[in-house]
């Protein structure tokens, strides 16, 4: 949870489409990100229909590519021949 106020101060989620949870996180910055007493439930299906291992590797190489500065759209463009990758 963010408080509005800063939401709107490091200028909220752009307009990506991907990895703006982590664009958000980064301009949030490690000083105001606090670890919260609570459990996320999301869908395993992908996990399960890509396998765990392919599909955390997916979304490393994403991750990092983001780090070292490849534009988002690029990464898109790669995450999304890598879903249909046989």
């Amino acid at each position: 949870m963010i408080p509005r106020q800063l939401f709107d101060a490091v200028g909220g989620y752009k307009d990506l489409p991907i990895l703006e949870d982590i664009d958000l996180a980064r301009r949030l910055g490690r000083r105001r990100l606090a670890m919260l007493d609570a459990t996320a439930v999301t869908s395993a299906e992908r996990y399960r229909r890509d396998g765990y291992i392919l599909r955390s590797l997916r979304s490393q190489v994403c991750h990092a590519l983001f780090r070292v500065g490849l534009p988002v759209s690029m990464i898109a463009r790669l995450y999304g021949k890598m879903e249909t990758a046989p």
